[in-house]
């Protein structure tokens, strides 16, 4: 009995030796797992909001014509300017890719193995005792399957099993990523036609035109009025939110304008993270130096998804300040 309570616990202390390995890609894998996360809400609110501003651009064209609502109307103000086929498809491959860096951060992340190989080691060692107290009895008859059984169990969770569940994720993995990535940087590349970037940017500016159109149109109201009711607070206040309203979404094109590429860089980014990553796991040594190349991608991939996800909420505001033109 002697000899298992050993052989298990040599298996425990292998298990957990075997953790520095795994726990080297523990940092990395989080970066990229919330980058990935950050990535696909930004991409996908993208594609909803780019149409909420089409709408909004729509509807002000039909009320300032007077057009009366019918189903032409109807059909032509619900017709999305990004196709509902593209959000889902775009949805369903960026959840592919989320999935993908979470799954590798579970198998990071997961102790769950190293503490049941201690418990399970720490239940044979009291077995062998009660064994040695009762002699040949009912105890000694238990030790040696329950011992077997906790060898099993070591083996399901140890760390080598976990080191090669991530091993072969990223072997696999990073490949079919890459493959996703190829149709998703055609699809935001600075000359595609349904670059959300670049539609982003005109919809922005035909905004801003409508303002200023908006603006003009109440200024000629405006000067049929005596010069005190112009300076009646009510009518003060309606012009200063007219060019506040103005001011925000020049300012939103400004932003724009400095990059209409944001989508694609940041697919690319993660394109290299995982070349990266890749580069690491084939790699026999797991040391700083290693690592240096890994982290520099992944913490100016995970920087360029806030920044992804910044302006996609700077949209938000642009199609707020749309509604009530």
């Amino acid at each position: 009995m002697r000899s298992l309570v050993l052989t298990l616990s040599t298996a425990a202390l292998l298990s957990t030796s075997a953790c520095s390995s795994v726990n080297v890609y523990k940092d990395p894998v989080e970066q990229l797992a919330s980058g990935t996360t950050n990535m696909r809400v930004a991409i996908q609110t993208l594609g909803d909001e780019v149409n909420d501003l089409d709408v909004q651009k729509k509807t002000w064209e039909a009320a300032s014509k007077s057009l009366k609502f019918d189903d032409k109307l109807k059909g032509h103000l619900m017709a999305p300017q990004v196709p509902q086929e593209y959000i889902r498809a775009r949805a369903a491959g960026l959840l592919m890719i989320e999935r993908f860096a979470a799954q590798m951060l579970r198998a990071v992340n997961s102790t769950s193995g190293e503490l049941a190989s201690m418990q399970v080691v720490a239940l044979a060692t009291d077995v062998e005792k009660l064994a040695e107290a009762f002699g040949a009895g009912n105890a000694k008859a238990y030790a040696t399957p329950i011992g077997g059984l906790a060898k099993v169990i070591i083996d399901l969770y140890s760390e080598r099993a976990r080191e090669k569940i991530l091993a072969q994720g990223i072997e696999k993995g990073a490949p079919a990523v890459k493959a996703l990535l190829v149709v998703l940087k055609s699809d935001f590349g600075p000359k595609s036609d349904i670059n959300l970037d670049i539609v982003k940017l005109d919809q922005l500016k035909s905004n801003k035109d409508e303002l200023v159109a908006a603006y003009i149109k109440h200024l000629d109201w405006e000067s049929s009025l005596s010069e005190s009711q112009k300076t009646a607070l009510p009518l003060v206040q309606a012009r200063q939110a007219m060019l506040q309203k103005l001011i925000a979404t020049q300012k939103l094109i400004n932003m724009a304008s400095a990059s209409t590429d944001q989508v694609y860089l940041t697919l690319v980014s993660l394109d290299e993270s995982l070349d990266a990553l890749v580069s690491v796991m084939k790699s026999e040594r797991k040391d700083d130096a290693t690592l240096k190349t890994l982290t520099e991608k992944l913490v100016s991939f995970s920087s360029k998804t806030v920044t992804l996800l910044d302006s996609v909420h700077a949209i938000k505001t642009a199609a707020l300040a749309s509604e009530s033109k």
